[in-house]
């Protein structure tokens, strides 16, 4: 139930004129604060980020906001996994604070940092504060193009049910969390871990609201759908009874392929529906303005040969994902990193049923010297490949 939205921080650093020996001080302590909190090392983000978010603002340096930001979000994502809900929640304060400050007060960005320091305050008993929280945050989402049916607008209905269930407002739980709960199918499909998983709350709303009967359906319903989904069965859509004429029609299917994508890389490659969700991807990307996917010669073979054709397809869904999370179709560097790190591991999941791949396995001996010696290479690739077009 407590989930984390992703903070989508995409931090701009035009950083061509920085002669200044503190500055580039600076940035070499924020670069290493950024690879301590994706290290998993959040006692160090913690133990340097505060004073880094002084030096920030005394710099006065053209990405300074923006930056903060990022600092505070480290902290507080940071603050939060060492169970330290308070001090998460006073610093995603700070990180929406500073944003509406620069006037980014209508961005997904800010409605993120809002509905963060929802969750925290609530993981501190501070329900109140949380629930008033959230509930701003779905008044700037609700705003946003595209995100009526999101991930993020998901979450800060969950959010908010929660805290409306912790204040007493149980009817309020309710129709949140059925909101939620709309949402969640949209995207992932009634038979899936996402949707079982969270009509359990539901039930104990409805307990709560003394509405016990329909409690008592819904955990029927939770008991039908964890049978039908431990027998294999997936709510996923069919190619063949779809319009894939043009852009404006795939638009309409944008949450069926991303359930496609998810399942994909969540399946092995022996799975039911593998076949059935590649067409589906192939088809709608051909014809789609909403991902633009490219293969280097090396992922192109992949298709070639039964025991490499999975991989092809773990990066397609890589790629799929990308964008639709990021709601941006770019090739970009990082969707060749995503998709490229999401297929090797597939691939680790995988290469037991499909034996070894010698280009996997390269790939797999240089993460074995140091992540960074990987990303070396494939930013390499990706300027070599960007080259080719």
């Amino acid at each position: 139930m407590k989930r984390l939205l992703l903070a989508l921080i995409a931090v701009v650093m035009a950083l061509t004129a920085f002669a200044q020996t503190d500055s580039a001080s600076y940035m070499a302590r924020f670069n290493d604060l950024s690879s301590a909190y994706e290290a998993g090392n959040y006692q160090h983000v913690i133990d340097e980020g505060e004073g880094l978010a002084v030096i920030c603002d005394s710099l006065n340096l053209a990405c300074s906001d923006s930056s903060y930001v990022s600092i505070q979000t480290f902290l507080g994502k940071s603050y939060f996994r060492m169970k330290r809900p308070l001090d998460a929640a006073k610093a995603a304060d700070k990180a929406w604070g500073r944003l509406e400050k620069m006037g980014w007060n209508d961005c997904l960005l800010y409605a993120v940092m809002l509905d963060n320091a929802g969750l925290y305050y609530l993981s501190a008993k501070q329900n109140d504060i949380g629930l008033e929280r959230s509930k701003k945050a779905l008044g700037v989402i609700s705003t946003i193009p595209d995100a009526a049916v999101s991930n993020d607008m998901s979450v800060i209905l969950l959010h908010i049910a929660e805290g409306s269930f912790y204040t007493g407002k149980y009817d309020d739980a309710i129709i949140y969390e059925i909101r939620a709960l709309n949402i969640i199918e949209k995207i992932y499909g009634k038979h899936s871990k996402e949707y079982i998983d969270e009509l359990s709350y539901l039930s104990e709303y409805y307990r709560a609201a003394k509405e016990d009967a329909k409690a008592d359906d819904n955990d029927a319903e939770i008991k039908s759908l964890q049978a039908e989904y431990d027998n294999g069965m997936r709510d996923l859509p069919d190619a063949d009874n779809r319009d894939f004429s043009s852009a404006e029609e795939c638009h309409k299917y944008k949450y069926e392929v991303y359930r496609c994508a998810d399942y994909v890389l969540t399946h092995s490659v022996r799975s039911k529906y593998i076949n059935q969700c590649l067409k589906y991807m192939m088809l709608w990307t051909i014809a789609t303005d909403e991902v633009s996917v490219t293969f280097d010669k090396n992922e192109a073979k992949l298709v070639e040969k039964d025991n490499t054709k999975p991989y092809f397809v773990a990066y397609l869904a890589a790629c799929i994902k990308y964008a639709l999370d990021k709601n941006d179709s770019t090739f970009s560097q990082d969707m060749y990193i995503e998709a490229i790190t999401s297929m090797l591991n597939y691939y680790i999941n995988n290469r037991d049923l499909t034996g070894k791949v010698a280009y996997m396995e390269k790939y797999i001996a240089l993460y074995d010297k140091g992540e960074e010696k990987l990303f070396d290479v494939l930013r390499k690739n990706y300027a070599r490949l960007m080259k080719q077009k």
